[in-house]
């Protein structure tokens, strides 16, 4: 564009400002008192030194002095003076003029201080307020050397050691070196707070990060062992009833001196078949659990929410087959997640609701904005139907929980109407948006 080519030198203002008073005054010497025109000189001289410097304002002053002996005070047109009084108003008009320009200069100099102050300021702030959402070390790099370098005009780099040539701040995790904050000379001697301070802000960042990862490693190691427990104590408990009654069952037939009639013959061995049948579920339980246990990533997919169920109904087979659920499936947009855990655990979920709960029972899948949820209603039959902590609930809770963690969801069992229906709720974010 045109206008960018029209640079004025810095300079012509010092000496165009004097001059072009002088002459806008120049027609009216008849009228203005050579005091008038001093103090107009006087202003030109005060605006460039505010706007130009100390510099500019002192070259402006000794013209101004020069003009104004030229062209305001007779002999005009020489710089001759035959009144002696006038030296002084010159010795004045001249000490005032650089007076101005000298405060002037102090004046920009600290404002421009204040400016730098002002600027590092604001990048501590938002080096306090953008590093705590970054978990990462090398996202607190990335995000402290771009905001560093964009701040500064200087190109701001983190190393494992200083490197040649640059000014380099020792970044500490715990009075344990970690790394290195980079910059060049030049940038270091004007931005030293900033750059000291954004140094131990990392330091303490580096420090906030390894510390919340020790802490979330320390829970789930605490969750892991409270599970494997809970495990423990469900697996006991749901194996120790049927093993002991197929043991005593088999005694009665391995004793010879019990005399036992043919009918009596059959219900003990149906009697061995059926617990044999529920010892054969606990380990298929076993099974479903291990399976969820090793799986560390679900398998995302686009599920219809009568699919699991139905998979679901299938995978107990005989159970169920006496049993009517009432349900009520929103089915109008898939659900994202893996089908085989979900399954898994909706089975579960019907199970503890048919063997420790009473009709009617309710099966919902609902959507709550970006997330799905399995809920469960079923009659209450006193306190086996409630969640213990020694384990009776058996191992179909462990499964629904293990299965809700994975999808990044919740699973939970509340009591209604003062204990008389009972509520299983599985939710997960079964919604995600396209990459």
């Amino acid at each position: 564009m045109p206008s960018d080519n029209l640079r004025f030198p810095p300079w012509l203002p010092g000496l165009g400002g004097p001059l072009l008073t002088a002459l806008l005054l120049l027609p009216l010497r008849r009228f203005l008192t050579t005091t008038d025109i001093a103090m107009a000189l006087l202003l030109v001289v005060s605006v460039i030194a505010i706007r130009q410097g100390s510099r500019f304002a002192s070259l402006a002053t000794i013209l101004s002095v020069l003009l104004f002996d030229l062209l305001f005070v007779k002999p005009y047109y020489t710089l001759d003076v035959h009144n002696l009084d006038y030296l002084l108003t010159f010795s004045v008009m001249l000490a005032v003029g650089l007076l101005i320009s000298r405060l002037s200069g102090q004046l920009r100099s600290q404002l421009e201080r204040v400016r730098q102050l002002l600027r590092q300021l604001r990048g501590m702030f938002l080096l306090a307020r953008g590093l705590p959402g970054h978990n990462r070390p090398e996202d607190m790099y990335q995000f402290m050397t771009r905001l560093l370098s964009r701040r500064l005009g200087h190109p701001v780099s983190i190393h494992s050691g200083p490197p040649a040539g640059h000014q380099a701040l020792p970044v500490r995790d715990r009075q344990q070196l970690a790394v290195y904050l980079c910059c060049p000379e030049r940038a270091y001697k004007t931005n030293r707070t900033l750059l000291k301070v954004a140094a131990s802000l990392l330091g303490q960042s580096l420090t906030r990060a390894r510390l919340a990862r020790a802490e979330q490693e320390a829970r789930l190691e605490a969750e892991l062992t409270s599970g494997r427990n809970t495990l423990l104590r469900s697996l006991s408990h749901d194996l120790r009833t049927p093993l002991a009654s197929i043991m005593g069952n088999a005694s009665m037939l391995a004793d010879t001196q019990v005399r036992l009639q043919e009918e009596e013959y059959r219900e003990i061995a149906e009697a061995i078949y059926q617990q044999s049948r529920v010892l054969s579920s606990h380990f298929d339980k076993v099974m479903e659990l291990n399976r969820v246990q090793r799986q560390e990533q679900p398998v995302h997919q686009a599920l219809i929410p009568e699919e699991v169920v139905s998979a679901a109904l299938r995978r107990r087979g005989a159970l169920f087959d006496a049993v009517h659920f009432d349900f009520s499936i929103e089915n109008a947009t898939p659900v994202q997640g893996d089908a085989t855990l979900l399954e898994i655990a909706l089975a579960n979920m019907l199970e503890n609701a048919v063997r420790h709960g009473l009709p009617p029972f309710r099966l919902e899948g609902l959507w709550h904005g970006e997330l799905y949820a399995f809920v469960l209603h079923n009659g209450c039959c006193g306190p086996v139907s409630r969640p213990q902590s020694d384990g009776n609930a058996g191992l179909g809770m462990p499964i629904c929980r293990a299965v809700a963690d994975l999808h990044q969801g919740t699973f939970y069992l509340t009591e209604n109407n003062d204990g008389q229906t009972m509520m299983a709720r599985l939710v997960w974010p079964a919604w995600r948006k396209e990459q």
